[in-house]
């Protein structure tokens, strides 16, 4: 079996909608920023839409879903966050001030600076982030 129907947790490029580009990126290579140009995937856009997280909560809270990836592992989203709030598990809304929405910029910054740099990924720009924890363990039922 290959691409989609591989085991879960199998890494696989089926997975994800992309175009990939050659481009001096400053990946990392054996602990050193790339000198050359390296090839780098970059995600297309979900769509034209400005996603929020009172759009995306009620879809997305408590499912599971697959992180880390290309070494997927599975997790549950237990929050969504946006520049203005953040939606928890039990449906807690806490609005951000204007520290808090500069600190969720930054770390939206870090993170999908993380995937470039780490993982030759680029993810565009983020308007919702997930907060997901990641699954320990198999229970079979």
């Amino acid at each position: 079996k290959t691409g989609a129907s591989n085991p879960s947790g199998f890494p696989t490029l089926c997975t994800l909608k992309f175009i990939s580009r050659c481009y001096n990126a400053g990946c990392n290579v054996f602990g050193q920023p790339s000198k050359r140009e390296s090839m780098v995937l970059r995600l297309k856009d979900a769509g034209d839409v400005a996603l929020t997280a009172e759009m995306v909560a009620p879809t997305v809270l408590g499912k599971r879903c697959f992180i880390q990836w290309p070494h997927l592992q599975e997790g549950i989203i237990c929050g969504v966050s946006d520049r203005q709030m953040t939606i928890r598990d039990q449906g807690k809304v806490a609005k951000h001030d204007s520290n808090q929405a500069g600190e969720w910029q930054n770390a939206v910054g870090r993170s999908a600076n993380e995937y470039l740099s780490k993982r030759g990924i680029d993810v565009g720009a983020l308007t919702v982030m997930l907060h997901v924890k990641a699954c320990v363990g198999m229970v079979r039922q």
